[in-house]
């Protein structure tokens, strides 16, 4: 694991926005998350209402402002707006990390008045319906601790790009829950808030303690947190206490020092980022709260634990009589099991649940966003230009690609796409979006552009449509025009039809500042227009699809994309993208080729890139078969899922650029050009 280091390409100033500073796992991930930053030599300020958690921030080197965060009413409301408005004023950050739904909602609205990128973590479910959907608010950029809460995250906010979120597990410092030479004698330690929503499993380790006792009749209970439950807690462990005739069970209410009294434990029992911590201070842990009862982590269970960010959600709801059996297996281990297995999940946390790490991986997401943003309200930019905004998948990522590049070969200059739907690709790729289809908007925005960029795709062909070629020439040929830098990266070019459109295109790409272009036969077939034409030659290098670059994700998170449909990663699967508006002889042809390979007895995966044309279609063609239909999926779900087939059948072009990006062999389907391109340039079988 890298050491955190000041010596960073660039001091960033980072503001965080929060609820209170309780105890907690979401303020502790706050703490955590802002100190290791400030180590790094950024700038971190956190305004939250205060709390016990505030001291250690400061002594941390992190400037902390008090609001009203956590009240809803208007006036609290409308003094968070203004008060983090002076903040952003006078400090001039250059990202907004919300770590709360209502503080995200008020951080958005500012964020949106300064023009600056925002990003929201979501630590836990949160309450969804019609209503708190619609104003919700989630920032450029989405942070979610567990693949479970990604998952719930995009079913339950459509605006949010899959691509935008990205999980990043919760950090622990490693340094300070680590292993104690104290050993005590049968102590089981539980900590946790104990209100009514996550206060079952302490209910249930009370009620265990008789039968616990019988076996060990040293045991002693320790329980620490406090909240609306505290009370009842204590009087049932009181209860207890007096029928076991000593004082077995603790309640000690809230702890300040959760290191010291994991020090002094034998066995765990609680979830989250407790049991995190308890892990890293090599400490067995029982996984058991509201959410469900896990059992004792070990290395069978551990990548299932790890998917629900250690909360054992999806598991069997906690019982006195299950957690009387898995305390007993725990306390009964022999010396030598307890060490293994100390060891084991002490390693695995410092390999994966570091503070470094999510401090690492954070600080990537900021720099993402960040990178050459800039001021809100600066004339000039970059325009990207090209099939956005129509759901389709592969175009999706074109657009995330073209933004990223922008942004890195441009960093001074703010970004601008000319999109069919401009009002939510604005909120899915956070950049200002205007329509396609105004041609007063798309005058404007070339006359304010310095640069004009076609991110990706087949725009410059009209085997499909007449119309879409000379819109496209129209925005190249008035962008020379103007006197606009011109460039194209990782476009493919077919051969156009008509001397006309063969003369416009000819002239309009001979004055291009940069042609790149994704294969040689486009490569040729602009040669030869210029050349035809007796035009200047432009500036060709062939390059990659846009889409062609691997997304990054994690092994849990990948087997995580499988289990969401019942597959298993050990069992042999094709992956295949239908296209709903393919020629009959086409889909037949690949319907004969599946059936085979069920005859086979290999599972068929269905994908679907692009849902308004292709969903029908799938859908039908994968109950036939009897195949399993992978949808809702963002591209590096799918891309995931690619990962771990046998074969990808394809008849969209992105879904075989996906197949190539992670190694996976494929086959093209249909008589698209492109796709014969593709096929026939990285040595693949076409149908």
């Amino acid at each position: 694991m890298e050491k955190i280091s000041k010596k960073r390409r660039a001091e960033m100033k980072v503001l965080m926005v929060t609820g209170a500073m309780e105890s907690g796992g979401a303020e502790t991930h706050v703490l955590e998350l802002a100190s290791a930053l400030t180590r790094m030599g950024h700038t971190v300020t956190v305004a939250s209402s205060g709390g016990r958690l505030v001291l250690p921030l400061v002594r941390a080197g992190v400037a902390h402002v008090r609001l009203p965060l956590t009240k809803k009413t208007l006036p609290a409301l409308i003094k968070s707006v203004r008060g983090l408005m002076r903040l952003t004023e006078k400090h001039k950050f250059h990202v907004v990390h919300a770590h709360t739904r209502i503080a995200a909602v008020i951080a958005y609205f500012v964020c949106l008045r300064k023009g600056i990128g925002m990003v929201s973590t979501v630590h836990a479910h949160f309450k969804s319906n019609h209503a708190l959907r619609k104003i919700s608010r989630w920032g450029d950029r989405v942070i979610a601790v567990s693949d479970d809460l990604r998952d719930y995250m995009l079913e339950n906010a459509s605006d949010v790009l899959p691509e935008n979120v990205t999980v990043i597990p919760n950090g622990i410092d490693t340094a300070r829950f680590c292993p104690s030479k104290k050993i005590s004698e049968k102590r089981i330690v539980f900590v946790s808030r104990l209100d009514f929503d996550c206060s079952r499993a302490a209910y249930a380790l009370c009620e265990s303690a008789d039968k616990i006792a019988e076996k060990f009749p040293d045991v002693e209970i320790v329980i620490g947190g406090g909240g609306s439950e505290f009370q009842k807690i204590t009087r049932l462990a009181d209860k207890i206490n007096s029928r076991l005739s000593r004082q077995a069970i603790h309640v000690i209410g809230e702890v300040d020092d959760v290191a010291a009294l994991l020090g002094s434990a034998d066995l765990f029992v609680g979830v989250s980022r407790a049991a995190l911590e308890a892990m890293s201070s090599g400490i067995p842990v029982i996984l058991a709260g509201n959410e469900g009862f896990g059992g004792l982590v070990d290395e069978k269970r551990l990548e299932l634990c790890g998917q629900s960010n250690f909360c054992a959600r999806g598991c069997s709801p906690v019982t006195a009589q299950k957690m009387t059996e898995e305390v007993n297996l725990a306390l009964a281990m022999s010396v030598i099991e307890r060490e293994a297995l100390c060891k084991f999940i002490r390693q695995y946390i410092c390999e994966h649940h570091s503070v470094e790490y999510m401090a690492e991986r954070t600080e990537r997401v900021y720099r993402s966003l960040y990178m050459g943003r800039a001021p809100k309200g600066k004339q000039g930019g970059v325009l990207l230009c090209g099939y956005y905004g129509f759901g389709n998948m592969g175009d999706d990522v074109l657009l995330t690609r073209s933004i990223t590049q922008a942004r890195q070969k441009y960093p001074a200059l703010p970004v601008c796409a000319l999109t069919a739907a401009p009002y939510s690709c604005r909120r899915k790729f956070g950049i200002r979006c205007v329509s396609r289809n105004s041609f007063p908007d798309v005058l404007r925005e070339i006359n304010k552009s310095e640069v004009v960029v076609f991110g990706g795709g087949t725009l410059l062909q009209n085997g499909t449509s007449r119309r879409s070629l000379w819109y496209y020439l129209f925005v190249l040929r008035i962008a020379e025009a103007r006197g606009k830098r011109v460039e194209l990266w990782g476009n493919g070019v077919e051969k156009i039809r008509g001397r006309i459109s063969r003369r416009v295109a000819a002239d309009a790409l001979s004055k291009c500042a940069f042609l790149g272009l994704r294969d040689r036969d486009s490569v040729r077939e602009v040669c030869s227009l210029v050349a035809e034409f007796g035009k200047k030659a432009p500036h060709i290098l062939l390059e990659p699809d846009l889409a062609a670059k691997a997304f990054e994700e994690s092994d849990t998170s990948e087997k995580y994309a499988l289990k969401r449909f019942g597959i298993s990663d050990r069992e042999r699967f094709v992956a295949i993208a239908l296209r709903g508006r393919e020629k009959r002889e086409n889909m037949q042809e690949m319907l004969d080729f599946l059936e085979a390979l069920s005859a086979e007895k290999i599972k068929l995966v269905f994908v679907v890139m692009y849902p308004d044309e292709d969903l029908k279609k799938t859908r039908k063609t994968c109950e036939s078969l009897g195949g399993i239909l992978a949808y809702p999926l963002g591209a590096a779900d799918i891309q995931a899922i690619m990962k771990r087939c046998c074969l990808v059948c394809s008849m969209r072009y992105h879904a075989l650029v996906f197949a190539h990006s992670v190694g996976t062999p494929f086959i093209g389907f249909g008589d698209g050009e492109k796709i014969r391109r593709f096929c026939r340039d990285h040595s693949s079988e076409l149908k």
